[in-house]
């Protein structure tokens, strides 16, 4: 989640920090399937079928503003992907 500072200046690191909470897989009419909550690290890990997926963070109030990702999990391959949550610093 990003950004982590209220004025991020040159030469001065503000890097993003990891967001825990839950998120929730549905499919593609929106039909929630599951949901997990991340750990301390931000990660997650959902065992599905071969498909299209739609990954949603479920957000409480107004900010961090939930993000929302389409994913293609293949037979036999692990799919790796990183949700980008938008705090509303300023």
């Amino acid at each position: 989640m990003g950004p982590s500072c209220p004025v991020v200046q040159v030469n001065t690191p503000c890097p993003d920090r990891p967001w825990e909470g839950v998120v929730a897989v549905r499919d593609e009419t929106g039909r929630e399937i599951t949901r997990t909550m991340t750990d301390a690290a931000g990660r997650f890990r959902f065992d599905l079928a071969p498909g299209d997926y739609i990954l949603v963070t479920l957000t409480q109030g107004f900010l961090p503003s939930p993000a929302t990702m389409s994913v293609t999990v293949v037979a036999g391959e692990v799919t790796e992907v990183q949700l980008l949550l938008d705090s509303g610093i300023r």
